[in-house]
């Protein structure tokens, strides 16, 4: 969607931890993420601890197959936590427990507020 803010969590105490896109991985399968955009989101908590992923792939299983994540564009997450604790609020693409070595990730454009 091109309207500013046009995905917004408007609860402003607590800490929130969001996703645009969230994969987790129980088995050795692979991910092809090729060609997508997310933009326009809000997140309104003031809590130091809010944090808020483009894209997180996860895996409880330290998977081994390959990643390919190319030409996806990720801009204009803002994110209102307070930025004086040494905490990163705002992440583009987060890839966690993923042990492949034949990853393609390219060709991504993150802009984030």
């Amino acid at each position: 969607m091109g309207t500013a803010n046009s995905i917004r969590n408007l609860a402003t105490a607590p800490p929130v931890i969001g996703f645009a896109v969230r994969h987790l991985i129980t088995s050795g399968a692979g991910l092809v993420m090729n060609n997508n955009t997310i933009q326009n989101i809000q997140e309104l908590s003031s809590s130091a601890s809010t944090g808020y992923y483009g894209i997180l792939l996860i895996s409880t299983v330290g998977g081994t197959s390959q990643l390919n994540i190319t030409n996806n564009t990720i801009k204009n997450l803002e994110v209102a936590a307070a930025t004086g604790a040494p905490t990163l609020v705002n992440f583009g693409i987060a890839i966690q427990n993923m042990g492949g070595t034949n990853n393609v990730i390219t060709g991504n454009n993150i802009r984030i507020i």
